[in-house]
C-alpha cells in the first residue's frame, strides 16, 4: 500500500497537474496493467477559492478600514483645524472692534489764548467712549502703547502754539506757522500709557490765536498694542 501511494505521488508530480488531469490520475496495478484512477478534487477546488476569496476580501477590508480611518482621521484634524482658526479669527475681528479708538474735528473756528484746553467737539469715532469732546480729554482704559495724532490748521494769517500733555507732562511741543492764507501743522506721537492716563492739546503762550474748524483742524488716537 504504502509502495503504491509513493509511485502514484511520484507519477502525478512528475507527468502531470490537478488542472490538466481533471481529476483523474493513471495508475499502475500491481500486475503492470494500467489503470485510471477517479480522484475527485472538486471539493478541494471549493474550498481553496473559499480560502482566496476570504484572504482577499479580508485584504481589501483591511486596507480599505485604513484607508477610511486615514481620511477620518484628516478630516477631523482639517475640521478642527478650521474651527480653531474661525475661532482665532472671530476673537481677533472682536478685539479690534473693541479697541480705544476716536476721532474729532474741530466743528467751528476757535478762539484759543493762555492755557485753554483745545476741545475738538465733532466726534465721528469714539469706540469705548473714552475721548470727552466737552472736556477734549482722552483718558486710556487700559495699559498699553497708542498712537496720537492731529492737524492743526491756522485762521488766515494767525499763528497757533500748543502743547501735548500726557497727564500734567508736556509730552511735545506744536507749532503752526502764520502764512498770508490758512496755514497747517501735522502731528503723530506714539505714547506709552498705562489705564486712567489723560491725553489732551493745550494753547500755550500768552498770543490770542484762532484754529480753523470746519473738519480741518482734527484730534485722533489709538491702541496699537
Amino acid at each position: 500500500m504504502l509502495s503504491f501511494c509513493i509511485v502514484l505521488l511520484l507519477v502525478a508530480s512528475v507527468d502531470c497537474s490537478l488542472s490538466k488531469l481533471n481529476g483523474r490520475i493513471p495508475a499502475i496495478n500491481g500486475k503492470g496493467v494500467p489503470l485510471t484512477v477517479d480522484f475527485d478534487v472538486s471539493e478541494f477546488n471549493k474550498n481553496l477559492e473559499t480560502i482566496v476569496k476570504e484572504d482577499l476580501v479580508a485584504e481589501i477590508n483591511d486596507k480599505f478600514s485604513s484607508y477610511i480611518n486615514e481620511s477620518r482621521t484628516t478630516e477631523l484634524v482639517e475640521n478642527v483645524c478650521k474651527r480653531e482658526i474661525a475661532l482665532l479669527k472671530e476673537d481677533r475681528m472682536q478685539e479690534i472692534k473693541n479697541k480705544p479708538t476716536f476721532f474729532a474735528f474741530l466743528k467751528s473756528n476757535t478762539i484759543f489764548s493762555g492755557d485753554d484746553v483745545f476741545k475738538f467737539d465733532e466726534v465721528t469715532t469714539n469706540i469705548g467712549q473714552n475721548y470727552n469732546p466737552s472736556t477734549g480729554v482722552f483718558t486710556a482704559p487700559k495699559e498699553g502703547v497708542y498712537q496720537m495724532s492731529c492737524v492743526m490748521v491756522a485762521s488766515g494769517s494767525n499763528h497757533v502754539h500748543y502743547w501735548l500733555y500726557r497727564n500734567e507732562e508736556r509730552f511735545s511741543y506744536g507749532y503752526t506757522s502764520a502764512t498770508a492764507n490758512a496755514n497747517s501743522n501735522t502731528q503723530n506721537w506714539i505714547l506709552e500709557l498705562k489705564k486712567g492716563d489723560r491725553v489732551f492739546i493745550q494753547h500755550r503762550g500768552s498770543l490770542i490765536e484762532t484754529v480753523h474748524g470746519t473738519r480741518h483742524s482734527y484730534f485722533s488716537g489709538h491702541l496699537l498694542f
